[in-house]
């Protein structure tokens, strides 16, 4: 068990996510020009409020997963590092069209976020005692920490991101260790996140989605607004719900040693699918897979051959996080 993992799950952990992408559009039609490009409705959310939502190709492919933040002045787009350059091309384009512009403030600023049981009372502690009262997928400009602070999350566990200005990184990382020093929160490693991810059934679209891929076959359908009259992708999107051809599964093994490469997923000797990833869980002490199989198969509680071992398909999240169990 990485001493990430163990901090996720049990305590805290401090992460830099400065390199992802943050943009910020604003201007009389910031909300439309955003609105264009996702898959969700954002004129469905009230201010201070966000969306983790999807940008798609008009072949209804995923583009990038992204989280949108929708305040009075304006819109906060964040994605993941590699999307930054695409993403920024699509926000611009739209924005074009429209009463808006696009303001890239990744390098401008910073994003620091603690996730964890622990994350709140840290949260709490830098922040003031209100931060209890910020709701998952909601946010506030908070004065104590001159920071927007973000209360997000794919781990199953509390987290709370901190955006502020680049030039204050070595004092905010500094005040968030101090304190959290009594909770245990100590630097995490972002390269652990993606299993932490996988056991909630959230997916890393580096390390779990193909390129090609649609929110349908991966189980993101949650991301879209099928009720939106138009986005791209959306024609796509509409047909595939009746026929999407493969469909993601969490699959658990009973082995604790994952079996290595591209393993092949089978019915009586049939291949029906791919494992894209197999690690094990060091909370269930078994070995998970995310794999795309025939959608007339993917169902939880089909068992499946991975090689040579029985894989059950299993619902997500594969079980209970503390933050859950004992909310603070």
């Amino acid at each position: 068990m990485s001493t990430t993992y163990e901090l996720v799950r049990n305590q805290a952990a401090l992460f830099d996510f400065s390199s992802e992408g943050r943009f910020f559009i604003r201007g009389e039609g910031a909300a439309e020009a955003v609105n264009a490009v996702i898959a969700s409705d954002l004129e469905a959310i009230p201010e201070l409020k966000a969306l983790n939502t999807v940008v798609l190709d008009e072949a209804g492919a995923i583009q990038a997963i992204v989280w949108v933040l929708k305040t009075e002045d304006g819109v906060w787009v964040l994605c993941d590092p590699d999307r930054r350059k695409l993403l920024g091309e699509r926000l611009v384009a739209s924005a074009m069209e429209r009463t808006a512009e696009v303001d890239d403030r990744t390098e401008a600023t910073l994003c620091l976020a603690v996730i964890g049981p622990a994350a709140q009372k840290i949260a709490m502690a830098v922040a003031g005692e209100d931060v209890i009262g910020i709701p998952y997928l909601g946010f506030e400009a908070n004065e104590q920490t001159d920071a927007l602070l973000c209360r997000l999350g794919y781990t199953g566990e509390f987290e709370f991101r901190f955006i502020a200005a680049r030039e204050r990184a070595s004092e905010l990382r500094a005040l968030l260790l101090g304190a959290g020093a009594e909770h245990g929160l100590e630097i995490g490693e972002a390269s652990d996140l993606p299993l932490l991810m996988l056991e909630m059934r959230s997916l890393s679209q580096r390390e779990y989605i193909p390129e090609g891929t649609s929110p349908i076959q991966a189980g993101l359908h949650w991301m879209i607004d099928f009720r939106k009259e138009n986005y791209p992708g959306h024609d796509a999107m509409h047909a595939q719900k009746a026929n999407p051809g493969c469909k993601a599964l969490m699959l658990q093994l009973e082995t604790v040693t994952p079996p290595v490469g591209d393993q092949a997923v089978r019915i009586e000797q049939q291949e029906v699918g791919r494992c894209v990833h197999l690690a094990y869980s060091p909370t269930l002490g078994k070995t998970i897979a995310l794999a795309y199989v025939d959608a007339a198969l993917a169902w939880v509680g089909v068992v499946f051959d991975v090689a040579g071992e029985d894989a059950r398909a299993v619902s997500a999240p594969l079980f209970i996080t503390k933050t859950v169990a004992s909310p603070q």
